[in-house]
């Protein structure tokens, strides 16, 4: 292809440039060469090794790569910024050098991203230490063609530059909006949306759109002011667009409708995913994380204790599945130690590739960062996570703007991260909605796909904007699963309230046009 001829790449050409962390044929590196880790996995030790200690070396899973000559690390380092296809560099010091950056060691270039790491705990292990870095490209030229794909840019005049797209919002939002006398506050709604057949079109699975959202209510009375419990509630649709909000029949919420409510049951910030990579598991369909009381989901209203903020402290379950996403079964209590907490959209999901469950939660809550993004994986493929320590913390922002939760799923090669920046400072309380992106989920390397101007993309481009001042979703934006393809287009769906907490509670007869979650945004696909 000539230089400077625009053409529409498919997603998948962006995100192989993105995962190799490579800038098309961009030859030369910038002076900044960063290590990394995968899975939780540091992949460099040769500092630890000249110390006396003897780390466990991890190293990247890939086969395609190059040795070349024996070399210092600086010319390991040359090597592979001369090399446009070098992703990642790995040199190894010898025990004989003193594992000295500037005595001869092994060099190895990759031509792959590196997604997961594995042991390296042979006889020879200790002879050696092990660097693993990648390297910053030089920035592309200003008047480098751009190519979108979704929501990154690409240009091949010399250089790859990630950047934001756009979206367009669906011309008749809101398309849910709080009805019934038992939502009086929606604006913690974290929604949960599932298409027909998991969104895979060769399995089987739900007939319909389904959705989960949460709700604020009160006890005994719901529909009063405040926010003493938090519930799951369920409604379903054939298009996606318009919706229906069933009686469930299965929650008690008291006088005068008792169990004739869309209630599914006690708990807030719950992630629900749909779960199908076991065909042998008729009650594995949907998984469930987050404090709820999953098993029972009945508890009353008066007979759970809960914290400050609504959601139980004394469940049944952290962890559950279901096989219709409204009967659950609890399988686990997740009792990682702080500063993990589960007061957030919180979220799992099978990933094929690793063959892992990841899960995506909140770390932290004050201190100079507050609040910031945990990520984990299963130590097997079974449903399941180590808790002898909190969830990685993957993800942070600044005291001014703090990271509420993130919504994460594979996007070809990598992971993408459609984050929620809440801003702590402003008075206004407004959430928007940016992307970031990573080779791994469980990994500190997570960028923003936007990192310029001002707080390296903590103030970047908006992936889903906020609307205009008065409008409906001027404040705020609560991201639902992945981009979910439809004909034609991706779909992201979204929970828009005006504002985040202590917002003035109204009965059915004063429905809150101010909050009305959630709303539908559209893609174009390329």
């Amino acid at each position: 292809m000539r230089e400077g001829v625009s053409r529409v790449l498919m997603a998948g050409d962006v995100v192989e440039a993105l995962a190799r962390g490579q800038q098309s044929a961009h030859p030369n590196c910038s002076s900044s060469w960063r290590t990394f880790t995968v899975g939780g996995h540091n992949l460099t030790d040769c500092e630890a090794y000249r110390q006396g200690l003897t780390p466990t070396h991890y190293t990247c899973n890939t086969t395609d790569r190059t040795r070349t000559d024996d070399v210092i690390l600086a010319e390991c380092r040359s090597a592979c910024s001369a090399d446009a296809a070098c992703s990642v560099m790995h040199w190894q010091g010898l025990k004989a050098n003193n594992f000295s950056e500037d005595a001869i060691g092994q060099c190895f270039l990759l031509h792959q991203a590196c997604f997961t790491a594995s042991k390296y705990d042979t006889e020879l292990a200790p002879s050696f230490c092990m660097q693993t870095e990648m390297c910053s490209r030089a920035p592309e030229p200003a008047n480098a063609p751009v190519y979108t794909a979704i929501s990154v840019a690409l240009s091949l005049g010399g250089s790859v530059r990630r950047a934001v797209g756009s979206v367009r919002k669906y011309e008749r939002n809101p398309i849910l909006v709080q009805d019934r006398p038992w939502e009086t506050r929606l604006d913690n709604g974290y929604p949960n949306v599932v298409p027909p057949s998991g969104g895979d079109p060769n399995q089987a699975g739900p007939t319909s759109w389904q959705l989960w959202y949460g709700d604020c209510i009160s006890a005994p009375t719901p529909g009063a002011p405040g926010c003493e419990k938090q519930v799951l509630l369920y409604a379903n649709s054939t298009d996606g667009l318009a919706w229906h909000k069933p009686t469930l029949g299965l929650y008690d919420i008291g006088p005068p409708h008792h169990k004739e409510n869309n209630v599914v049951l006690y708990g807030g910030g719950l992630g629900v995913t749909y779960d199908a990579h076991d065909p042998d598991s008729s009650q594995h369909r949907y998984v469930g994380l987050g404090r709820a009381c999953w098993a029972s989901g009945t508890c009353p209203l008066d007979a759970v204790r809960t914290s400050s903020v609504g959601v139980a402290s004394d469940s049944d379950a952290d962890l559950a599945v279901s096989a219709d996403g409204l009967i659950w079964h609890g399988v686990a209590t997740l009792a990682w130690p702080s500063p993990q907490r589960y007061d957030c959209h919180n979220q799992v999901f099978w990933d094929e590739p690793l063959q892992r469950y990841v899960a995506v939660t909140r770390d932290g809550f004050s201190g100079p960062v507050g609040r910031t993004i945990g990520i984990t994986t299963s130590p097997t493929g079974a449903l399941g996570f180590d808790t002898t320590a909190a969830p990685l913390e993957a993800l942070y922002g600044d005291e001014q703007r703090q990271l509420y939760s993130q919504i994460t799923f594979r996007w070809h090669n990598t992971f993408l991260g459609i984050v929620m920046v809440y801003e702590a400072q402003s008075g206004e309380g407004r959430v928007r909605c940016r992307l970031a992106w990573s080779n791994a989920p469980e990994s500190t390397e997570w960028r923003w796909v936007d990192a310029e101007g001002e707080a390296g993309g903590l103030a970047g481009a908006e992936f889903v904007p906020l609307g205009a001042a008065g409008s409906f979703d001027s404040h705020i934006c609560f991201a639902a699963a992945r981009p979910i393809p439809h004909a034609a287009e991706e779909r992201i769906y979204c929970s828009r309230p005006r504002r985040l907490e202590r917002v003035p509670t109204h009965t059915l007869a004063q429905p809150p046009r101010s909050r009305p979650p959630p709303c539908n945004h559209r893609v174009t696909t390329v």
